[in-house]
């Protein structure tokens, strides 16, 4: 192994020169997937080994994730440049796509992410399942569920495939004194892809299509499961994109998200005897397509979005004691546009580089059955400006000062939904106004001898209008949405990364934030406080393995929001062993929870325990 291949994540800046592809964010971090992230249960546990990113929500293949606070429709997520836009009420959890699949991610942060529209005002997730370097197959087993995966890649220069099959049983909570506890996270997954790259007229041309399907996916809850069975019998999913590239010098793309999923949720009155109260089964479908292009004149990038979503579909059916049916309506028979325009430009003034961006974004949002009254149908706008400067104050120094105003439009759920949910009744309001949000961001860069580089940001957001879920009733039966009248978010990172030499690397990181409303009140999904220590270890008498070791200690959380709880304080310990068999076969050991402590997924209240100390093996043979 050579020694560049120990890192796998690195901290970047924004880049002085602008491109068609130009990062717009200053504080960015790119996750290269390695054997024990791609083993992870869900893409939202490879996201929370990133610095100001952690778990929200209900736990399970559909766990959630939040970026400095910011969580659901907060961040805009993307899979090979395809927008998702799942409609989920807590937020996109890409639970369809199996975290094997994946070969990096780029998450970008910064208040200067709102000028990728509505829905980035907390960052951006980018993955990337694209690879033509490797054709393989790789089995994978977990005995404490049942996990079995088995993944096949077949590869040339110029395409692409991938196919994948992947089984889980219900997992369980650490042991103690008064028994175990059985996790509602049982899956089934089936998914294909084929990509495809070649140049002609020196215009480079890449094409995708990703089909996924998931059957029976369990929905973990504390609640699971003597009070409800929240059971997912579909999730599927067909994207497709068409993109055009020309030298770096403009860039174009077409794309298209079709997905459709039916939620079953069982609710007991007596939980001794699980004797049936009702049942809700809730069936959703939409389709997403449209483009983006930018060209780049000079030192100014300009560019165009459009995305529509159209046919969206929610529908809903309650059946009785007696399992049978007592009513249904469609709840969600809408659509939705956005247009957005955008230019970014670069001044270059001696050592001092000013970065700046301007982007107009309209959006309708209409729910057609209930036209008949004005609310039903809305229709919003907004400016968003960022200015960043990156000054090296020497040749191992830098500083970045950004700051950007913000927004985000309503989704069409909190506008206008009306039904069962897993978290319970939830009703839209169709007068929620955009959020507006304005934000101020330091980071301080420095290389020290010994190949030592630490990197230490300090931010500062201001939201009005903030869109909250709140409890209408006593007794918690039925939720909403309100806008807060202004919430603040202000917290420091700090990541370190030191090579200490071609054998070993390690990478240090630390957070902290304060996420208060108006009245002094902690807002639902702020960041824990958290120490995290990243190791990997090339032993010199063994040259052929690998140790990777994931220690973080999560600090006790007694101040949390209104729909969350108390976190006690825990220590995490991951390990990953990879041993090179030889140039075409390896094997991965993971052991995850080595602690075997019982603690939640998330300060949710509803959520339920991490599963227990588990050990996952496999094989993988990489042939050309």
């Amino acid at each position: 192994m050579q020694a560049s291949e120990i890192e796998k994540i690195q901290v970047t800046h924004a880049r002085t020169v602008l491109s068609v592809d130009d990062n717009l964010t200053t504080d960015n971090t790119f996750l290269e997937i390695n054997d024990y992230m791609a083993g992870q249960h869900s893409v939202a546990g490879i996201l929370n080994l990133a610095p100001g990113l952690s778990l929200t929500g209900q736990g399970g293949l559909f766990q959630s994730y939040n970026i400095r606070g910011f969580s659901r429709a907060r961040i805009k997520t993307e899979v090979n440049g395809i927008p998702i836009i799942t409609d989920r009420r807590a937020g996109n959890s890409l639970s369809f796509l199996p975290a094997a699949l994946i070969e990096h991610i780029d998450i970008k942060k910064g208040p200067s992410s709102t000028l990728y529209g509505s829905g980035a005002m907390g960052g951006v997730i980018s993955l990337s399942t694209l690879n033509f370097n490797e054709s393989s197959l790789n089995v994978m087993f977990k005995p404490q569920d049942d996990t079995v995966q088995t993944l096949l890649k077949l590869s040339n220069e110029s395409m692409s495939a991938t196919f994948m099959q992947r089984k889980a049983n219900n997992a369980h909570a650490p042991k103690t004194a008064t028994g175990q506890t059985k996790l509602n996270s049982q899956h089934q997954q089936y998914h294909a892809n084929f990509a495809s790259h070649f140049t002609w007229q020196e215009i480079e041309i890449s094409a995708l299509t990703m089909l996924t399907q998931g059957k029976d996916i369990g929905k973990s809850s504390a609640e699971f499961p003597h009070d409800k069975i929240t059971l997912y019998p579909k999730d599927q999913h067909w994207l497709s994109s068409l993109q055009f590239n020309k030298k770096d010098r403009w860039r174009l793309s077409f794309f298209n998200h079709q997905q459709a999923w039916k939620n079953n949720i069982s609710t007991f009155e007596n939980e001794l005897t699980s004797t049936l109260e009702r049942r809700n089964l809730v069936t959703y479908s939409s389709t997403t397509f449209g483009g983006n292009g930018t060209i780049l004149i000079g030192n100014t990038l300009l560019g165009g979005e459009w995305i529509k979503r159209d046919n969206i579909d929610i529908s809903e059916r309650e059946f009785n004691q007696a399992n049978e049916l007592a009513w249904q309506k469609k709840t969600i028979d809408g659509a939705e546009q956005t247009i957005g325009v955008f230019a970014n430009h670069t001044w270059k003034l001696n050592n001092l580089s000013l970065k700046s961006g301007i982007r107009y974004d309209k959006q309708t949002v209409e729910n057609h059955p209930l036209l008949t009254h004005e609310q039903y149908k809305v229709q919003d706008d907004f400016v968003s400006l960022s200015l960043n400067s990156h000054l090296p104050i020497s040749t191992t120094t830098q500083l970045n000062i950004t700051f950007a105003n913000a927004f985000r439009f309503p989704t069409i759920s909190e506008l206008f939904f009306s039904g069962e949910t897993p978290r319970g009744n939830t009703q839209g309001n169709p007068f929620l106004i955009p959020e507006k949000s304005v934000g101020l961001q330091f980071d301080y860069q420095q290389q020290l001898a010994g190949n030592f580089r630490w990197l230490i940001s300090s931010y500062y957001y201001q939201v009005d209008n903030y869109i909250e879920r709140y409890q209408r009733d006593h007794n918690k039966v039925i939720r909403s949405y309100r806008n807060n009248q202004e919430v603040t978010l202000k917290g420091i990172e700090l990541t370190a990364d030191w090579q200490t030499n071609h054998q070993l690397s390690m990478i240090f990181s630390y957070q902290k934030q304060w996420a208060r409303d108006y009245l002094k009140r902690t807002v639902d999904d702020a960041l824990p406080e958290e120490l995290q220590w990243q190791m990997n270890w090339f032993p010199a008498a063994v040259s052929q393995l690998k140790i990777e070791n994931h220690l973080s200690y999560q600090f006790e959380k007694t101040q949390f929001g209104n729909s969350e709880q108390a976190l006690s304080a825990e220590w995490k310990w991951h390990v990953n062993v990879n041993y090179q068999i030889s140039a075409q076969h390896k094997i991965n050991i993971t052991f995850d929870n080595l602690t075997n402590n019982q603690y939640l997924t998330s300060a949710d209240e509803d959520a339920p325990f991490h599963a227990e100390r588990s050990i996952a093996l496999s094989w993988q043979w990489q042939f050309y």
